[in-house]
């Protein structure tokens, strides 16, 4: 199972990529929050809020699973999201998205 950094930029700190045996790749991303936070919440909060997102891809079934969260800051605030791109039945040039 080789591990391979492909990606860093300044909003991502580790992006990684794995040869899964099950046929589908696996990355695993963690970045930092951009967006400007009201300034009561830095006064509560001062460090950098950190998200990791995890990713599946599947090219034989033709699907993408993400699963999305926060490592930081969790003890304000939870957020995750598990969604899974696949083709409409009704064509398959578009593109549909389940969350739950």
């Amino acid at each position: 199972m080789p591990i391979v950094a492909i990606w860093v930029s300044s909003n991502i700190t580790h992006v990684w990529y794995i040869d899964a045996n099950s046929g589908e790749e696996y990355y695993l991303r963690r970045g930092k929050c951009v967006n400007v936070l009201p300034s009561i919440f830095r006064k509560i909060w001062p460090y950098d809020i950190e998200i990791e997102e995890e990713m599946w891809i599947n090219h034989e079934k033709q699907y993408m699973r993400l699963h999305s969260y926060n490592v930081t800051g969790a003890s304000l605030a939870k957020l995750e999201e598990f969604s899974i791109y696949a083709p409409s039945q009704y064509n398959r040039s578009w593109c549909v998205m389940f969350v739950y």
